[in-house]
């Protein structure tokens, strides 16, 4: 039986994977559903492009208006995780790495995200009036915010960082060699 000779830590690493992909997947079937939503609903909501508006704005109108095609993208890409991870779990070579190749992707699309997200936090809370940061001053409110997000993103990446760590080790390396 494989699973008898399969180590531990591929067994972990690969349902690790499966979670994550199965929570990629639900996301991305969610986002599908409302972008069916808003079609019924017609778009007339959509926001315009502002003279003058921050960069951040521009990033986030093109998320909105491509959001169909990007939760489809969402659905595969889960799928192909999903699939490669039951294939790692069955100790095949390719699979690990198909999944740290999926793992530094993500990596890189965590840590650049999150940045942009923070720069975002940072003009948006700059500009707020001290009446909607009370009961904090809108210093603290906005070092406050971003340094959340900041250990957020870095938990996050920690989590990549020890699936890659554990993907490149020698157990697992000899294990689907």
């Amino acid at each position: 039986m494989e699973s008898s000779k399969r180590p531990s830590v591929v067994t972990f690493v690969g349902w690790a994977y499966v979670l994550v992909s199965l929570l990629m997947l639900l996301s991305g079937l969610m986002g599908i559903a409302a972008v069916i939503l808003v079609e019924a609903a017609g778009r007339e909501g959509l926001p315009k492009a502002l003279e003058g508006a921050p960069a951040m704005f521009y990033v986030t109108l093109v998320f909105i208006r491509h959001f169909g095609a990007l939760a489809f993208l969402q659905v595969v890409v889960a799928s192909l995780v999903l699939f490669c991870a039951a294939k790692f779990m069955r100790l095949r070579a390719w699979a690990r790495s198909a999944l740290e190749l999926f793992t530094w992707l993500s990596l890189l699309g965590l840590l650049s995200s999150g940045f942009l997200v923070v720069k975002a936090w940072l003009k948006m809370t700059a500009e707020m009036p001290p009446a909607m940061t009370a009961p904090l001053s809108s210093g603290s409110f906005t070092l406050l915010g971003a340094a959340l997000w900041g250990v957020f993103m870095l938990l996050l990446a920690a989590c990549a960082g020890l699936l890659l760590w554990a993907l490149r080790s020698r157990t697992v390396r000899e294990a689907v060699s």
